[in-house]
């Protein structure tokens, strides 16, 4: 059996400011399913933003496996550069040479790694 991870739905207060954030974090578009439900893709998953806002969450919410040292420290330069934009204050936690953590606008964890 092969499984596949296709679709994840983080939680958000509000849906606008947050794909604002991550399609520019992430260089991805808002993309629509046959629902109409805006996602977006990122390394062929479905990224869906829901209001369905419950708790405040403590731990990443995933992974993201990223292909080399100089794309994470890109990344990490660009949600920088996101939280300035967004006028944010800077919630990036490096928790080790190959990985760090940051906060989206509704303070959900992200948590990225490279080998």
């Amino acid at each position: 059996m092969q499984i596949s991870l296709s679709k994840i739905f983080i939680p958000t207060k509000n849906r606008a400011l947050a794909f604002s954030f991550l399609s520019f974090v992430f260089d991805a578009e808002i993309n629509a399913d046959d629902n109409s439900r805006n996602y977006l893709a990122i390394a062929n998953i479905q990224f869906i933003l829901s209001e369905e806002y419950k708790t405040k969450l403590t731990q990443p919410l995933f992974v993201l496996k990223i292909e080399s040292k100089i794309e994470l420290e890109n990344l990490k330069n660009k949600v920088e550069l996101a939280y300035y934009k967004f006028e944010l204050k800077s919630k990036i936690k490096t928790a080790s040479s190959n990985s760090f953590e940051f906060q989206d606008v509704d303070k959900n964890i992200w948590r990225v790694e490279s080998p």
